[in-house]
């Protein structure tokens, strides 16, 4: 008896100590002190009568039951302890959530920024390109204009007034050349000579491009501001040079009146947009000659424009701005002339040009608030998720507290009831020693009584 294991050997007694097997069971089945031993704990509870009756049997399904509870410990990370990081997991899934949202808003904000960056680096270069080419043609057409000033200048100095000009037209020295017309001032003001067939003669003393030449030779070309003519009737930039006298004297004036809209022809012959312009103007702040869209101008007053400023700082550049003839945003380039007061300014709408970038960005908007509803959907419900996990692990968290203090009592009442076995066995075995003792006391006091009566009774 005493070599006997006692009732509670073969149930887990207390957490002092943990190791406790039945009589014959391999010590590597015991179960061990990790996060399933809690549960494995309430298991064995809940199958003690089974593990008495079917110990094989009970012993397999403990192994299987913590190879499964082990691998669901794993894979839930979230049984920390209120103070762990699962208690957290929903805060950092919003804050992932809200961090990815982030990453996808700010890297399409950074993209967009670029790109727009990128279109307006183009349109700059673009309308630079393109008043380069104004500027170009604009100078043709000037030179060419002064080179036949020139050579008026020099027939009239030597033939005077018996210069035949058209017959110079006729001879085809000024072919392809925009000039409305082309003649002499005299002295006095009246126009004395010109290429039109009849003459018209006229009075342009008033005129400002007489007038520059009264006082002093400057010896450079003279563009007027846009003049409807008095003998052709249209309207003109008159492009003139003095004549001097053999002793130096005020003699006239040689003028070529050029088609302004000849200059914005150009913009006819390039796909600048449907609300683009081009414009030469004068360092005067008066526009010699406008085309925007199907609209042609000429003599506007820009001087307190935003371009006459930018002129006195630069000779080229580049700008956004409302035009304040049509109140369209456009992006500008400009060039001034070095060899004459004028400039020239090429403008894209910003509106039409940026339309496609402006498409784009509608789709890169619609595609990253798709993202951003997906990722927000799918954030609330792994939130809303992992809040039902961790519901599920307090409550059964709460189950395996009740069930340890389940087995602590079941121990010691299981404890309590050993030892009141043992006290019952000793209490047994020291009645069994009384009787014995009093059998043996009797069975002696038998045979005395015996070796006694045949004493006294001898044969």
């Amino acid at each position: 008896m005493a070599g006997q294991s006692s009732a509670g050997d073969g149930i887990l007694k207390t957490k002092r100590n943990s190791q406790y097997f039945k009589e014959g069971v391999p010590e590597t089945f015991y179960v061990s002190d990790t996060p399933s031993s809690i549960i494995l704990k309430g298991i064995i509870i809940l199958i003690e009568k089974e593990y008495r009756e079917n110990y094989l049997n009970c012993l397999y399904k403990l192994v299987i039951a913590q190879t499964i509870l082990w691998g669901e410990v794993m894979s839930k990370p979230l049984m920390l302890g209120k103070t762990g990081f699962g208690r957290n997991i929903g805060l950092m899934i919003i804050l992932f959530g809200f961090f990815l949202l982030c990453v996808i808003w700010g890297g399409l904000f950074m993209k967009i920024n670029a790109e727009k960056q990128l279109e307006m680096e183009n349109a700059v270069k673009e309308t630079k390109n393109f008043a380069r080419t104004f500027e170009e043609h604009t100078l043709r057409t000037i030179r060419g204009a002064d080179q036949a000033v020139l050579f008026l200048k020099y027939e009239f100095e030597r033939q005077g007034l018996t210069i035949d000009i058209p017959r110079y037209v006729r001879e085809g020295r000024f072919s392809s050349q925009p000039f409305v017309l082309m003649g002499i001032i005299a002295a006095d003001g009246m126009f004395a000579a010109s290429n039109q067939v009849p003459f018209v003669p006229s009075n342009l003393k008033d005129r400002e491009h007489f007038l520059v030449h009264t006082e002093k030779d400057s010896r450079e070309l003279f563009i007027s501001k846009p003049v409807l003519g008095r003998s052709s009737g249209k309207w003109s930039i008159q492009m003139t040079r003095r004549i001097n006298k053999s002793d130096g004297s005020f003699g006239g004036v040689v003028v070529i009146a050029v088609d302004p809209f000849y200059f914005t022809s150009f913009y006819k012959e390039l796909d600048l947009g449907k609300n683009s312009s081009v414009t030469l103007v004068g360092l005067d702040g008066v526009v010699r000659a406008r085309q925007a869209g199907l609209d042609s101008a000429v003599g506007q007053d820009v001087r307190n424009d935003s371009l006459m400023t930018r002129l006195k700082q630069t000779e080229a550049g580049s700008f956004i701005s409302r035009s304040p003839l049509d109140g369209v945003v456009r992006v500008y380039s400009y060039r001034g002339m070095k060899d004459y007061p004028l400039a020239v300014l090429v403008g894209v709408d910003e509106k039409e040009y940026f339309a496609p970038l402006q498409e784009r960005i509608e789709g890169y908007y619609s595609l990253a608030g798709l993202i951003s509803l997906v990722i927000v959907l799918f954030t609330f419900g792994m939130y809303f998720a992992a809040k039902h996990r961790q519901a599920a692990e307090d409550a059964l968290k709460n189950m395996l507290d009740n069930l340890e203090l389940q087995v602590e009592e079941r121990t010691q009442e299981l404890t309590r009831k050993n030892g009141e076995l043992e006290l019952a066995y000793n209490d047994l075995r020291n009645a069994q020693s009384q009787v014995i003792h009093q059998e043996k006391m009797a069975s002696i006091g038998q045979l005395a009584a015996g070796v006694a009566h045949e004493i006294n009774n001898p044969l």
